[in-house]
């Protein structure tokens, strides 16, 4: 699973500790400023990173409204949103607009973006995916997830779409921890990623 973060470059530290989060998620996380080589074609390395995002984050500023490559980058997003999750966070108070405006906010004033904002925004698109993250990052106890799983599913499908996507409960648990083991659950199989 790839992820693209749209920022000004007054936010860089708060970029860089966006990737950090995502890498900790085994989301590839693209920051043009550190993953473009300096011999590297810079525009045609960020439409190809925009192109093959899963994820897209946008790290909303009064000076992220004043970019023109913000607002190119965000309007690329935009048309691949049957295919990408988009994810505006509000570092400065600075709300959505745009066609960015119908996407539900999160708000990080402290400059911090915890992984469960990430991880909440996939569940609406890729339930079985959230999933997964929720599984690798550990902690939780069998019924948690099992909890998680079935509310996700109950609000991202319908009728037979959950009955597929819901696997058994004993699938894959470990009898000593009880935690969920690496394999993934069935999920929605159109327009979501193979891997996270």
């Amino acid at each position: 699973m790839k992820a693209f973060i749209s920022h000004s470059s007054s936010e860089q530290d708060v970029a860089v500790a966006l990737k950090s989060v995502l890498e900790e998620l085994n989301i590839e996380p693209f920051l043009a400023h550190n993953d473009i080589r300096a011999s590297q074609q810079w525009n045609e390395r960020i439409l190809s990173e925009l192109k093959e995002c899963d994820v897209f984050l946008a790290l909303l500023s009064r000076a992220f409204k004043r970019s023109d490559w913000c607002a190119q980058e965000s309007g690329a997003a935009i048309l691949r949103r049957d295919a990408v999750v988009i994810i505006p966070i509000s570092l400065d108070g600075t709300k959505p607009y745009g066609f960015l405006a119908h996407h539900q906010c999160r708000s990080a004033l402290d400059g911090q973006v915890p992984s469960s904002v990430v991880i909440d925004a996939l569940a609406t698109k890729w339930p079985s995916i959230a999933i997964r993250l929720l599984r690798n990052l550990g902690g939780l106890s069998t019924r948690e997830l099992i909890e998680i799983r079935n509310k996700k599913c109950n609000q991202h499908f319908s009728g037979a779409e959950r009955m597929s996507a819901i696997k058994s409960p004993n699938q894959n648990v470990d009898s000593k921890t009880g935690k969920y083991g690496p394999l993934t659950f069935a999920g929605k199989a159109t327009s979501r990623p193979s891997s996270a």
